[in-house]
């Protein structure tokens, strides 16, 4: 029984370790779900790493296909320092090759803030040397930057005191400064630069890319921390200077244009003045000049205003000069003779209206005397048999209401409305210098092809561009249109010089020993939408020697006190200035010349 027992309990047991077995080899449902989360995040990690291999695997395409070329420019960058060369700008010159403007050679301070040991000590020595604000340069120093200006183009003596202090991180660059050896003289035609050197004003801003060059550079080699090693150089471009201008403006001329228009502005307590000298046949300007004035070395030291090249921006009414257009027209439209006979209503004629008055009352005149004596009415009554649309085709063929294209940046058009926007009474108006405005350019544009024989010519000041070798790379040629037939122009200077003569409204402009021809002007200037009574605007325009005119000059006068007649105020003016002018070219005396051919003598 014992050994069956045994069996049996052997038998049992094994049933229950077969039991046993069975039972922990069947896994529960938990341990199942456990099992399955494991996976997952196993899974999800391996996802996880191979999104992240497959990210660095593409940044490492891309930066080794697709990004190269910019990874190698920074490299450059930081590594590399691009210096720039100044470049050297070219010299202004006048017709005979006098400087008017140049370029001279000097250097500006700069620190290198990571080279300095003490910024504070050191902004006080450059403030106390250079004058500069010290909080401002600190604060610079403070914007944790490489390369701060410290002051630009320094005077050559606090250049050198500077220098012999060694100062560490502070450095000199070489840069041109432009210099106007004669200083207000010209200055509106000159203009002036920025600090940098560009053209900001006058020719030089006109002629800007032809003066600047273009700037050289080289490059150098910067250490771990970006400092500069000198004597490293990579590459190097020359610098290539700028061209130099030869003007049409002669320097003896405009000093004595402003000489004589600084003494009749000052005289007559004007407002404003301008004086231009032209060569007729060309166009060519001898000299210009307005005031006030200013001088283009400090421009920011004087107003806006004061820098305006009045010349060429202000317009006004030209009053009595326009009458020479319309006497141009009705001689070469054939409706007046003369000689003719013109009634001139004693001085008060009522018109659409309105009445028009003359300065002196006055009978009959010839046309040649309506002309000389600047008689509205009889201009007027000329006028009428022209028409609107022939008054305004020759205004507009004498160039008013567009730009003379004179080489100066910021010319005005001046205003001449076309016919369909006249009034009734405009026809009386505009023949004699009113509801029109011309700039003195224009005005001196107009009158200069009745001087040259019939040819309208464009203002130029721009005469030749040499290279800095010398060499003439350009030289400008004049350029003009017939207007007028010759033998209008010269019936027209015939009866322009009876007006210099006794009788005339410019006896005051006569020159000594030579022949003058030209215009007298005054007019009223508009305030508030009216003709001022006390405002007015004094000019002439003349030419000498009146049958071979070697200059034609034009002197305004604005807002003259107390005296303003254009007889009284411009002209005296323009026959010292014609005078000195003609005794400077060396001009023959023509006037004893032409009595006699005249028959008389003495």
């Amino acid at each position: 029984m014992s050994a069956i027992g045994s069996v049996a309990d052997e038998r049992g047991a094994t049933r229950v370790k077969i039991s046993s077995l069975g039972k922990s080899s069947v896994p529960s449902r938990k341990h199942s779900e456990y099992i399955m989360r494991r996976r997952k995040r196993e899974e999800l990690v391996f996802f996880v790493m191979f999104l992240l291999i497959f990210s660095f695997f593409c940044r490492i395409v891309t930066l080794q296909v697709f990004g190269c070329h910019a990874l190698k420019e920074r490299a450059k960058k930081g590594h590399l320092a691009l210096v720039k060369l100044p470049t050297f700008r070219g010299a202004i010159l006048d017709r005979e090759g006098r400087k008017l403007a140049i370029s001279l050679s000097t250097r500006s301070t700069y620190l290198s803030p990571k080279l300095l040991p003490d910024p504070k000590a050191t902004v006080k020595v450059l403030s106390e040397y250079l004058g500069v604000d010290e909080p401002l340069l600190l604060e610079k120093i403070n914007r944790n930057q490489n390369f701060v200006w410290v002051k630009r183009k320094v005077e050559r003596e606090d250049y050198e005191k500077i220098k012999k202090l060694h100062l560490p991180g502070v450095g000199f660059c070489k840069e041109f400064k432009r210099v106007y050896p004669k200083g207000i003289l010209a200055s509106h035609v000159l203009g002036f630069v920025d600090i940098d050197g560009k053209g900001l004003e006058g020719i030089e801003r006109k002629n800007n890319k032809l003066l600047k060059g273009e700037s050289g550079w080289y490059i150098l080699i910067k250490d771990a921390k970006g400092r500069v090693i000198p004597s490293l150089e990579r590459e190097r471009k020359r610098a290539r200077e700028g061209l130099n201008l030869i003007l049409t403006i002669d320097e003896r001329i405009q000093e004595i244009v402003e000489e004589e228009l600084e003494k009749v502005y000052k005289k007559f307590n004007a407002s404003s003045a301008t004086a231009i000298v032209m060569e007729p046949f060309s166009g060519e300007i001898l000299g210009l000049a307005n005031r006030p004035t200013f001088n283009p070395n400090f421009p920011g030291s004087y107003p806006a205003d004061f820098r305006r090249n009045r010349a060429i921006t202000d317009f006004f009414e030209p009053g009595s000069v326009f009458k020479i257009v319309t006497a141009a027209a009705a001689l070469e439209e054939k409706v007046v003779e003369p000689e003719e006979s013109i009634f001139c209503e004693n001085g008060k004629w009522l018109y659409q209206k309105h009445y028009l008055h003359d300065h002196k009352p006055h009978k009959n005149l010839s046309f040649q005397e309506v002309i000389a004596k600047s008689s509205n009415i009889g201009t007027v009554k000329v006028a009428l048999r022209l028409g609107e649309r022939k008054v305004y085709q020759y205004a507009r063929n004498f160039g008013f209401g567009e730009r003379t294209g004179i080489d100066l940046p910021g010319e005005v058009r001046g205003i001449l409305r076309p016919p369909h926007k006249w009034s009734k009474y405009s026809l009386a108006a505009i023949p004699i210098g009113q509801e029109v405005a011309v700039t003195p350019i224009q005005a001196i544009c107009a009158l200069a092809a009745i001087a040259n024989g019939g040819w309208y010519v464009r203002p130029y000041l721009l005469k030749e561009i040499k290279d800095s070798q010398g060499i003439s790379v350009r030289k400008i040629k004049p350029q003009g249109r017939r207007i007028v037939s010759k033998n209008t122009a010269m019936t027209l200077t015939s009866i322009l010089k009876e007006v210099i003569e006794e009788g005339g409204t410019g006896p005051l402009a006569r020159v000594y020993n030579y022949t003058v021809a030209g215009k007298t002007g005054t007019g009223q200037k508009v305030v508030n939408g009216r003709y001022s009574h006390s405002k007015f605007l004094s000019s002439f325009i003349g030419y000498a020697p009146a049958e071979n005119p070697k200059v034609i000059v034009l002197v305004m006068v604005d807002e003259p006190k107390p005296l303003y007649y254009g007889s009284l105020v411009a002209a005296p003016a323009f026959r010292e200035i014609t005078r000195r002018i003609l005794s400077y070219l060396e001009v023959p005396p023509d006037y004893e010349v032409e009595r006699v051919n005249q028959g008389f003598k003495g």
